[in-house]
């Protein structure tokens, strides 16, 4: 007897194929096979789950995977599940273009600086610098979040090694400063843990 199941899986792939195929995402690889495929949803719905701090088992359960706590899952009811799903909030949305100066805020908020603050300590050193036009302006603000952007770069080189790693590190033992009895950390004056 022919399992249901096969037809019904060659309709989703065929219907997954031809909605990539219309947004123009195919593209075959070096082995003629195409980079996308309709598993390629599974990946992702599961890392982006994982992303949003969704527990293991929970993805599991929704993907139909029969799990050691299926049963125990399944018996918290259809609500409870949909609680969880609405709770992780996966949406699938284009990014918003941003502008050079965004893209610039944004990656200066990433070393864990207030681009405001930047541009007030900046303001305040220099409280005779006066703009003639908005560009000028601008112009002016792009420099001085580069400059605290590169700054911060280059003293994160200058750091090197001495930057404190993960403890679930993969180094054995012996590369590891933190566990190194030879190179015992030190708290510097900045509260970053240096070798001594």
């Amino acid at each position: 007897m022919p399992d249901s199941n096969t037809g019904t899986s060659k309709k989703i792939y065929q219907l997954v194929h031809e909605l990539y195929a219309k947004a123009g995402l195919l593209k075959k690889n070096e082995n003629g096979r195409y980079d996308l495929r309709a598993h390629s949803l599974r990946k992702f719905y599961k890392t982006e789950m994982k992303n949003l701090r969704v527990d293991n088992d929970y993805i599991d359960y929704f993907m139909g995977h029969t799990i050691d706590t299926y049963h125990d899952i399944q018996s918290k009811g259809i609500e409870h599940l949909r609680g969880i799903y609405a709770q992780a909030n996966l949406a699938i949305a284009s990014q918003p273009k941003l502008t050079p100066r965004e893209m610039l805020e944004k990656m200066v908020r990433s070393m864990g600086l207030d681009p405001g603050s930047v541009l007030n300590k900046e303001a305040l050193a220099e409280p005779h610098r006066i703009h003639a036009t908005p560009p000028q302006r601008e112009e002016e603000e792009m420099r001085l979040l580069t400059r605290a952007f590169v700054d911060y770069v280059i003293e994160q080189v200058k750091r090197g090694p001495d930057i404190p790693g993960p403890r679930n590190s993969a180094l054995p033992w012996w590369g590891r400063w933190d566990l190194n009895p030879r190179h015992p950390p030190s708290l510097s004056s900045t509260g970053i843990f240096t070798r001594s």
